[in-house]
């Protein structure tokens, strides 16, 4: 039985890491990497860079709350969500018969996503999200958050800093709405996305990491080449 439950956790975290990117977009003005570390063998963390055309790219990171199979469930589920490819996906609006969709608004597509994920109370769970849409053509990169640890802009050649937003997680409450922050971009300026993951992370003494290690970390790497 043990045998059976390890090999199925092990199928699972498979298909988990299957819905990871694979192939980075190819987008003029614009490089992506991504890194995935999951404290248990599933995790309930997903991200995405999705490409939406030729100059506009979705970046999502979401973290359910809890930890295992329920939470990978929803992790999974949220991917096939928001899957580009996927029928009525909420991160293009439908257009007219014959035409091209638009891409949706941040705030359109968090909207969307409480509206189809509302709370549980029989399983308490939720998650929360940061998403956006870069868009190279106007150096400019507009975003929601949704409960998620504030996303960290680096301007080349200057510190990193945080971007101050604010929303509630997703499902959390019923019709909720979401103000977008945007972020004018410059040549070699770095946009940063993560979990709480990171900054929660412990030492053997049980001290956190936190976001000021995080940004002083990013600070000295911003002096490495690019």
């Amino acid at each position: 039985q043990l045998e059976r439950t390890r090999r199925g956790l092990e199928a699972a975290a498979h298909i988990q890491r299957s819905l990871l990117p694979r192939d980075l977009p190819d987008v003029p003005g614009a490089r992506f990497a991504w890194g995935f570390r999951p404290s248990d063998q599933l995790a309930g963390d997903v991200l995405g860079i999705v490409p939406l055309g030729p100059h506009q790219v979705g970046l999502y990171v979401g973290d359910v709350a809890g930890h295992g199979v329920p939470a990978a469930l929803l992790s999974v589920t949220l991917s096939h969500w928001l899957a580009p490819t996927r029928v009525q996906s909420p991160l293009v609006r439908p257009a007219a018969e014959g035409t091209v969709g638009v891409v949706a608004r941040p705030a359109q597509v968090a909207e969307s996503l409480s509206a189809q994920f509302p709370f549980d109370v029989r399983t308490g769970q939720y998650f929360t999200m940061l998403y956006g849409v870069l868009d190279t053509r106007r150096m400019s990169w507009r975003f929601v958050l949704a409960g998620h640890p504030l996303p960290i802009h680096q301007p080349h050649g200057r510190a990193p800093r945080l971007l101050e937003a604010s929303g509630f997680p997703i499902g959390i409450v019923p019709e909720a709405r979401y103000d977008e922050v945007e972020v004018a971009l410059g040549p070699g300026d770095r946009l940063f996305l993560y979990s709480d993951g990171i900054v929660d992370a412990q030492d053997g003494s049980g001290q956190e990491f936190g976001q000021v290690a995080l940004l002083d970390t990013l600070a000295r790497a911003g002096a490495e080449p690019r």
